[in-house]
């Protein structure tokens, strides 16, 4: 983590990102909408949905006392992909940002059953 000093008085931690509570209202939220629930709900369990997020910075939380310091984030819009195609092409785009990001190439676990079976 990095610290700034604040006026010669203790430095200041800058803390994770952390995120708003609740999702965006319909108008900007693709898991509303005409069959949208009945879509998922016919969706095996433990299917992962992809999704486009867009993310505001809502708030930049200073807490002298405990010397940190921190960012909060708020989804605007969601909208999953459930076209396959795009699905890819985002999905691939996700694993170039994680490994610009991390320098490493995310393992896939999807054919892996629980427990090593």
């Amino acid at each position: 983590m990095s610290t700034t000093k604040t006026g010669g008085v203790k430095p200041i931690e800058i803390k994770p990102t952390t995120f708003a509570n609740g999702v965006p209202k319909e108008e900007h939220n693709g898991f509303y909408g005409e069959g949208k629930a009945e879509q998922i709900l016919a969706l095996p369990m433990g299917t992962q949905i992809t999704a486009v997020v867009t993310y505001v910075l809502d708030d930049d939380i200073v807490k002298k006392g405990k010397g940190v310091r921190y960012a909060v984030l708020k989804a605007t819009h969601i909208e999953p992909i459930f076209d396959e195609e795009r699905k890819a092409a985002v999905e691939d785009q996700r694993d170039d940002e994680y490994s610009d990001r991390t320098g490493a190439d995310q393992l896939d676990f999807s054919g892996v059953a629980e427990g090593g079976e």
